[in-house]
């Protein structure tokens, strides 16, 4: 598959690369039996305007560059890109928690490689499991719980059901019902 072009600047490119999962036992999910589940992997080169004064990713990009891959998710193996999946369908996936463990620091030079896997899947919800990599070094470890709703024309939310395209994606990712 090509890459793709994703991001705020154009610059960060998608492997679009699926690879077995090889994530620590602590962060990932119990494939079902028979089934061999696959991370999506996008490789993030790490630019200038993402470190702090120390020289490291400041750590709200690490976030930026979950949501990237997630985003980029969709582009490479998803039904639709997310930006048609919430324009034309008019189907989100809101964060409704995360939680983010910082192991080792992110330096700017070359590239962020980022897997992710996903669990917990629900009628309206599922997890999505980030791990970002230098090199062998792990760097973070992220879970974002999201909840899949509908744009409301007074600015919220509603919940609905997964549809069975996206479900059956989030599937191939390791996520069980």
């Amino acid at each position: 598959m090509a890459a793709r072009q994703c991001s705020r600047m154009g610059s960060r490119k998608s492997s679009g690369v699926s690879l077995p999962v090889s994530t620590p036992e602590s962060v990932r999910n119990k494939p079902r039996k028979g089934f061999e589940a696959m991370a999506y992997e996008i490789n993030l080169p790490v630019h200038f305007d993402d470190v702090d004064a120390a020289g490291v990713v400041y750590y709200p990009r690490i976030l930026d560059m979950c949501h990237q891959a997630f985003e980029s998710l969709f582009t490479d193996q998803g039904p639709v890109p997310y930006h048609k999946l919430f324009l034309e369908r008019k189907i989100g996936f809101p964060t409704r928690s995360l939680e983010t463990e910082f192991l080792s620091p992110i330096e700017y030079s070359g590239d962020l490689s980022i897997r992710l896997t996903t669990s917990g899947l629900s009628a309206r919800s599922v997890s999505f499991h980030f791990e970002g990599r230098q090199g062998r070094r792990i760097c973070f470890q992220a879970k974002v719980a999201k909840v899949c709703c509908r744009p409301q024309v007074d600015g919220k939310f509603e919940p609905i059901e997964i549809p069975d395209d996206l479900r059956e994606m989030l599937k191939r990712l390791g996520a069980t019902e």
